[in-house]
């Protein structure tokens, strides 16, 4: 499921529609969205958004709520106001008020107009006569988001209505700048793979050497330490948006306080008057997430900013923490790039050291074949797959992309750059926007497919190649990005496309189309997996043949159709983390 404004120019399917300011007021393009909040107590506008916030902040999607919030809100409009939102409640069935976009554009308001709390008042909740001024800014925060997206400003979309993909470019327009914080981010994931990362680090004898200015920088004696300091605070957000780090009975050490207060917003800094407006807001957020409101009592403006912090922030945190002690590479030189440092990443641990391992606890006990992509590189093979797996006459073939969308994409508007820069990086066979030629995921795939069977190149790795029926080709990714809404329909037509131009021919053999599957997915899905109780034939199989218009992700179908109803169990638990929990 998606967002977008209030619209009548979209034929998507059912997708949530964000009741913006325009909806209710004429002045959109005129109005000072600071004059909103002038003069409230910043720490009463955040407790209020964060209020909001929290209701939803595991369901977005929580229709219910949403429509609840909505009508409460209507109680501090004027009469005008009221009818318009009623209104707009009658046209949509699902409406939405607040969302991780909405807050965090909040957080940025707020902060750069910053106003302190008067010591003498002991109330945190916002006074009558500011609630109206509140919701206006907050309308004002749906209004500027949604715009991103799809702005009236712009030429209608530059892909004529009568191009067969363009719902799809559409979603993907639409989708791409939310999809990160779209649905919440799982804590156990981002655990889960920064254990692997800081095991692989203890274990390499180039980066253990990275490892102690790390600890330097973010105040902590060991990972292990740091992991667990996250996890406690986390675990306290589930209860309070207000965390106290000491019982009377029991004070935490001074550490304790110091590894937190690097993520405290410092409300005397400089940089807070230049939040609004700048395309570093959401930077800063990453960064500083919490608002100290007494010596012992924070604010957590959003559990998704410290569950990055385990492991896809802290992977950025720990390149900085490189760069700054001038570290050098197994070579002897410096990282210029973080890009630059992921693709390190990516070659010496993200694949061998943490997909690899994944895929064995995955399906060791249940296929018939598991090889990984290095065994095929070390033989010399031309394009080998990062991992094969056969069961039965069926064959999985997999491959792993662990890199990211930059921003300049994510928000172009324009949606022929998103599409080529997604499918240059995940779907590609020939010449890119550089002028080099590229071959990537489905591209790949598709060479790879024609190698095993009209090259017989698989023949010496597994005698029953020549014996199978069916193909699945699999694209890994570990960027939610490549799960926006409509980038699988773009992925399969390209995936088409590349056949068709290349002349590739399969016989009797049938590939299906190509799925994109988030890592964070896969780990989840990891135990049922393991145990047979999900089989990911069936899984794949049901996914394409439901996706209309191919354009819902496979992340959004697992989750409707298994997570959301799953309870996880100590065995899952324990397949995930035995290895901390032992050690």
């Amino acid at each position: 499921m998606g967002f977008y404004k209030d619209s009548n120019k979209s034929a998507l399917p059912d997708m949530q529609v964000a009741i913006s300011y325009s909806v209710l007021y004429n002045d959109y393009d005129k109005v000072n969205p600071t004059l909103f909040i002038k003069d409230i107590p910043t720490l009463a506008i955040l407790n209020f958004v964060v209020e909001l916030q929290n209701k939803v902040l595991f369901a977005i999607s929580d229709v219910t709520t949403q429509r609840c919030m909505i009508h409460e809100m209507c109680k501090w409009l004027d009469r005008e106001a009221r009818k318009k939102a009623w209104h707009f409640l009658q046209r949509h069935k699902l409406p939405l008020l607040m969302s991780c976009d909405t807050s965090f554009l909040m957080f940025q308001l707020a902060l750069s107009n910053y106003v302190p709390f008067e010591s003498d008042d002991n109330e945190l909740n916002l006074c009558e006569d500011e609630m109206e001024r509140v919701y206006k800014a907050i309308l004002y925060c749906n209004q500027k988001w949604t715009d991103i997206g799809w702005s009236d400003d712009n030429k209608e979309l530059s892909s004529s209505k009568k191009d067969p993909n363009f719902l799809a470019k559409l979603s993907v327009r639409l989708d791409l700048p939310i999809v990160e914080f779209k649905l919440y981010k799982d804590f156990r994931t981002q655990f889960y793979k920064a254990i692997q990362f800081f095991k692989f680090c203890e274990s390499d004898s180039t980066f253990s050497t990275y490892l102690p200015a790390f600890y330097s920088d973010h105040k902590t004696r060991h990972w292990k330490e740091y992991l667990i300091q996250l996890f406690n605070f986390f675990n306290a957000s589930l209860n309070s948006k207000y965390i106290s780090l000491d019982d009377s009975n029991n004070p935490l050490p001074i550490s304790v306080h110091s590894f937190f207060d690097q993520f405290v917003i410092d409300t005397n800094a400089d940089k807070l008057n230049k939040l609004w407006g700048c395309n570093q807001g959401m930077a800063f957020l990453r960064n500083k997430f919490l608002l100290k409101v007494t010596d012992k009592i924070y604010l957590l403006l959003n559990v998704n900013l410290l569950i990055d912090k385990m492991y896809q922030g802290m992977k950025f945190d720990f390149f900085r923490s490189v760069k700054d002690h001038n570290l050098l590479t197994k070579e002897g030189k410096k990282y210029e790039t973080y890009p630059q440092f992921n693709s390190v990443l990516g070659t010496v641990f993200s694949e061998p050291k943490m997909l690899y391992p994944l895929m064995h606890k995955c399906f060791d006990r249940i296929a018939d074949k598991l090889i990984e992509g290095e065994i095929f590189k070390a033989n010399g093979m031309d394009g080998e797959p990062d991992f094969y797996m056969r069961q039965g006459d069926t064959i999985f073939l997999f491959e792993y992309k662990d890199l990211t969308l930059g921003d300049s994409v994510k928000f172009s508007q324009d949606e022929e750059i998103m599409k080529q820069q997604i499918l240059e990086r995940i779907c590609f066979d020939g010449i890119d926007s550089k002028g080099k030629y590229k071959r990537k995921g489905g591209g790949q795939l598709l060479a790879t497919i024609d190698n095993m069977i009209n090259n017989h190149s698989f023949d010496q790795y597994d005698s029953d190649v020549n014996n199978i029926k069916n193909i699945y080709p699999i694209i890994i990714t570990t960027d939610s990005a490549f799960s926006s809404l409509g980038v699988n329909a773009l992925v399969i037509e390209e995936f088409d496309k590349i056949k068709k131009e290349k002349g590739y021919k399969f016989g009797d053999i049938f590939v299906y189309v190509p799925v994109i599957m988030d890592l964070d997915i896969l780990i989840r899905l990891g135990y049922m997996l393991s145990i047979g109780e999900i089989k990911i034939e069936d899984l794949i199989k049901n996914y394409i043949i439901n996706n209309q218009f191919n354009l819902s992700p496979f992340s959004t179908y697992v989750m409707d159709m298994i997570l959301k109803k799953h309870i996880i169990t100590k065995p899952e638990i324990n397949f995930l983390f035995s290895e901390i929990f032992c050690d």
